[in-house]
């Protein structure tokens, strides 16, 4: 039934990118693409594949709890293989399949328990959410002030969540029956890495490195396609893209990803066949780097072979 489900969302996610799109005019799109820089796109991948992932293994390790097996957290260049592993199965599969790659590598290779990591995870998540809202502040002096209360609200619920999280962690261990009350102390416990010295600090100060490089990655791209909308409406498109991509759904959130990028930069003028060749050469810039080497990873089993 749960896979029934999923189904009909991704099919009705993607229906309705294609009536969203449904009068776009190809020809133009067609000659946006052909005037495009592809150069800077290129550099834009390597910035993603290179900094953008250095920068989510430092998030992701400062925020994982000592091996089971060693008692040291996993080396960063075994966790570069998972993510990139994680980012090509999500390229191909829908609902962000990949982080189950994250959770049984580390399972399998470090002995985490399974509610363990998917509580980091979800820590992780939080403190990207922050680090998401930090870069939202501008948007009080953007052209499209409409977004700031979704924001700030998503901003104001992630901080809600962390402070109960928090005081999950310092409550006493409690016996827990049911799924979700287990996986609600698994959390408390992989919230407690937070109250190490700098863990907090460290994994905040990595996730708004990836988001500047997520925005150098924008006007990067947006340079190359020729659109003008300056450091605010890179700061908007950032923020709408991630709204958009919020709830998983489609492989590599194919359709999601240019639609969220095509509204905003709708609402500040620019035309919908530039707005949409720029959401396609970020789109590509994303994926097709991180997962031809997340996809090389897996058919050489680097994920085996790597030190742990």
């Amino acid at each position: 039934m749960r896979r029934a489900w999923r189904i009909l969302l991704t099919v009705a996610v993607l229906a309705g990118v294609i009536w969203y799109f449904r009068d776009l005019d190809v020809r133009a799109l067609r000659a946006a693409l052909a005037r495009a820089d592809w150069t800077l796109v290129a550099a834009a991948g390597a910035a993603n594949l290179v900094l953008n992932t250095a920068a989510r293994v430092k998030r992701w390790q400062a925020l994982l709890p000592p091996s089971p097996r060693s008692a040291q957290r996993p080396r960063p260049w075994f966790l570069a293989n998972v993510l990139l592993a994680s980012y090509a199965t999500n390229a191909v599969l829908p609902f962000r399949a990949g982080e189950a790659v994250r959770t049984l590598a580390l399972r399998d290779r470090h002995g985490y328990p399974v509610m363990t990591l998917v509580a980091t995870q979800l820590v992780e998540k939080l403190v990207e959410m922050l680090s998401f809202v930090s870069f939202a502040l501008p948007l009080a002096f953007s052209p499209v002030p409409a977004a700031m209360p979704t924001v700030l609200g998503v901003g104001a619920c992630g901080w809600l969540a962390v402070l109960l999280i928090v005081r999950l962690a310092r409550a006493e261990h409690q016996p827990h029956h049911r799924l979700w009350r287990r996986l609600l102390g698994r959390l408390g416990e992989a919230v407690r890495v937070l109250r190490e010295p700098g863990a907090w600090l460290r994994s905040f100060g990595w996730a708004l490195t990836s988001h500047a490089v997520d925005i150098a990655m924008i006007a990067m791209c947006a340079r190359a396609l020729d659109v003008h909308v300056g450091f605010l409406g890179w700061c908007a498109v950032l923020i709408a893209i991630n709204i958009a991509i919020l709830l998983p759904s489609s492989p590599a959130q194919l359709g999601v990803l240019e639609a969220g990028a095509v509204i905003v930069l709708a609402s500040i003028g620019v035309p919908r066949d530039a707005a949409l060749a720029f959401a396609l050469a970020y789109h590509a810039a994303h994926v097709l780097p991180t997962a031809l080497a997340g996809g090389l990873a897996l058919a050489t089993n680097q994920l085996a072979r790597v030190p742990a």
